[in-house]
């Protein structure tokens, strides 16, 4: 059975780069790039994502609101997420230090 694979990048040359990585793997259907936070939210809700890679610093709203929506998801369709950015400043380092951090505050639930 295929899985579903969601590429939310701030970046067309990235998102293009891990397509060709992921291109002509038989159990992996890629879907269409996306490039703000609305539009992987929107996307997951619509979608059945079974993986997403994810940028933390999308256009509109950050990696971290969409871990948000995902997290309230029902576990049956919350996507197996990787994170990743290109950016490394003081935004990262804010977003990392927050009290309530997504990865812990899910793996502290199961």
């Amino acid at each position: 059975m295929k899985k579903n694979l969601l590429i939310a990048s701030n970046n067309i040359a990235d998102a293009k780069g891990i397509e060709a990585a992921f291109q002509g793997l038989d159990n992996i259907r890629m879907l269409k790039s996306v490039f703000t936070g609305r539009d992987a939210i929107d996307t997951i809700f619509s979608r059945d994502v079974d993986l997403l890679i994810l940028d933390l610093f999308l256009h509109d709203l950050d990696g971290i609101c969409v871990l948000d929506f995902i997290g309230k998801l029902g576990e049956d369709r919350r996507p197996l997420v990787f994170v990743t950015t290109a950016l490394a400043d003081d935004r990262l380092l804010q977003i990392i230090n927050r009290p309530r951090d997504l990865l812990f505050h899910q793996a502290t639930q199961v």
